[in-house]
């Protein structure tokens, strides 16, 4: 229920915030020091980007909070804790009288100061446009259409994700951001010639690396890009089903082959993105 949710929240991030505290005080050096949410990104739609109104409505709608929704999913009730130093009022007068007794004194805890903001984006879940009656709508993953361009786990293609997520974020709490999880899952195997095509992971990489490319030169400031990831592994939900190294694991004799994109990566590594 939404009253264990509340308590859940509240003892993530005063958990996070003394976290952050002891490694400032036990590392010998000074640390950089981030966090991660996993962020459903909101944006425009390539074509309404000049449209003010709608990307002010894909920006409400990245930092909205939903009382009646899934409490534990938004972004604003993780974030604006950790880089303001406060609950979203829309959640204190749902939910407050769910939190721990004394929550108030966490929350400078929970602001303890840190370096940069992580993202892990994958994929933009609301696109925004507007309709043929001019009216602005915002439209949900599962309903982005037939043929629209999808991963093996179902994941819609959506590159703008990785232009408008770090923008909105930046924006709003002025932190550097570090791409902490981007990629794909494909249909991937060792074909007849020995090799591991992955084409269609190379375009994905290509289209999102191009989009955060387009977000630093808008002035957004990025600190870092992690592809996940380096090779094939354990998916937290799905276990070995999906694919989403760089390089081919055989599961059972723990052989590793390249990918073709993982060849690709290191020309684009090498000559810092210009090869893209």
């Amino acid at each position: 229920p939404n009253s264990d949710l509340s308590r859940m929240i509240h003892h993530v991030l005063a958990a996070h915030g003394r976290g952050v505290q002891a490694l400032r005080s036990g590392c010998a050096e000074a640390p950089a020091i981030g966090w991660a949410p996993s962020v459903n990104v909101h944006a425009p739609v390539r074509a309404c980007e000049g449209d003010a109104e709608v990307v002010e409505a894909a920006r409400r709608g990245q930092f909205c909070f939903d009382p009646e929704g899934q409490i534990a999913s938004g972004s604003q009730v993780w974030c604006d804790p950790v880089f303001l130093g406060s609950y979203p009022e829309a959640f204190i007068q749902s939910h407050g009288e769910h939190l721990p007794v004394g929550w108030e004194s966490d929350m400078e805890t929970i602001n303890t100061p840190i370096d940069f903001c992580g993202m892990n984006i994958y994929l933009a879940s609301n696109r925004y446009q507007r309709d043929a009656a001019g009216e602005i709508t915002n439209i949900h993953a599962d309903k982005f259409g037939d043929g629209f361009p999808r991963t093996l786990f179902g994941w819609p293609v959506s590159p703008e994700a990785l232009y408008w997520g770090p923008r909105f974020f930046n924006e709003r709490y002025n932190m550097p951001i570090v791409i902490t999880e981007n990629g794909m899952s494909s249909h991937d195997w060792v074909s007849v010639d020995g090799h591991v095509h992955d084409p269609a992971r190379i375009d994905f990489a290509t289209r999102y690396l191009s989009e955060l490319r387009r977000a630093a030169a808008d002035g957004i400031e990025i600190d870092g890009y992690f592809h996940w990831s380096l090779m094939d592994n354990f998916e937290w939900a799905e276990g070995y089903k999906h694919r989403f190294g760089m390089i081919h694991v055989d599961y059972e004799t723990q052989t590793r082959t390249l990918k073709d994109s993982a060849y690709w990566y290191r020309k684009v590594m090498e000559s810092n993105g210009g090869s893209l």
